[in-house]
């Protein structure tokens, strides 16, 4: 009998824990919206402004939109953040920025 309501409890437990993880929404992924001023300035679909270090500008400026990217850190001070587009692989350092006036009307990639 105790058999079959530790089981039972179990199982009610399982089912919950379930439904609770299957209820939360998917995270979205981060993808490049906009390329601004040849790569030095990477806008992402969560309206992040990231600012590339100079010497990987050339590597983003070739990164086109929708490329999914992932996020991580980097061994720089200046540039604390690694950012890899998920298509080429390729990984450049930046920092987010909130700055954008250095860069109206600045020439974009964005394609649609």
């Amino acid at each position: 009998m105790r058999n079959t309501q530790f089981t039972w409890l179990l199982f009610i437990v399982m089912l919950f824990s379930t439904s609770i993880l299957l209820a939360q929404p998917p995270r979205q992924s981060l993808r490049i919206s906009e390329v601004i001023d040849n790569g030095r300035y990477i806008m992402l679909n969560d309206n992040s402004l990231w600012e590339v270090q100079k010497e990987d500008q050339a590597v983003s400026g070739g990164w086109i939109t929708p490329a999914i990217v992932k996020l991580g850190p980097s061994d720089s001070t200046e540039y604390p953040f690694k950012i890899t587009n998920m298509l080429t692989q390729d990984s450049v350092l930046a920092r987010k920025t909130t700055v954008q006036s250095e860069h109206s009307g600045a020439q974009s990639n964005t394609t649609h």
